[in-house]
């Protein structure tokens, strides 16, 4: 008798350790933050500094019904040794509705990058201790998923995005 009610009290508790879990401790919700919120990770202090929607980064066209996403951020590494490229932050633009991730328009990058005095030549280097960097990377999207107003540029490795926002006249032509 014991016995029996010693393994239905288990089984009660680990149908309520299991939903607890899958409630609040496997969440995949981003927390939204703003522009020039500080995202700490492990060996890096991350801010998006600009988000622009833009019909051309100088001569570089999207294709027909798309725009550019560019984006402008820097890092910090708040070590006090040097980082390797591949431990540094990145980012990415998604859809917070369907989980769709763009991709990065690498020439246009490299135009904005000049643009924006950002020197994509020293990317793959270490980061040393307390350094700065810049980056920038722009990305194609259909026009009707920025209207849509679905976008988000996420900081990868972290619950963090930032929404892309299309005001009245912050378009470029």
């Amino acid at each position: 008798m014991k016995k029996m009610k010693l393994a239905k009290t288990s089984i009660i508790f680990m149908f309520v350790l299991m939903v607890t879990v899958a409630f609040f401790g496997c969440s995949t919700s981003m927390e939204y933050i703003n522009q020039g919120d500080v995202v700490e990770g492990k060996h890096y202090e991350l801010v998006i500094d600009k988000i622009e929607v833009t019909d051309a980064v100088q001569f570089i066209n999207p294709a027909e019904g798309n725009v550019f996403v560019a984006v402008k951020f820097h890092y910090k590494n708040i070590t006090e040794e040097s980082v390797e490229y591949k431990e540094l932050p990145t980012i990415t633009l998604a859809s917070s509705e369907n989980e769709k991730e763009y991709k990065i328009n690498y020439d246009a990058s490299n135009i904005y990058a000049i643009i924006e005095d950002v020197d994509y030549s020293i990317m793959t280097e270490p980061l040393e201790a307390e350094q700065t960097r810049m980056d920038v990377e722009v990305y194609e999207v259909p026009r009707a998923d920025v209207e849509a107003g679905m976008l988000e540029v996420r900081v990868d490795n972290t619950k963090k995005a930032v929404k892309v926002e299309l005001a009245t006249g912050e378009e470029e032509q």
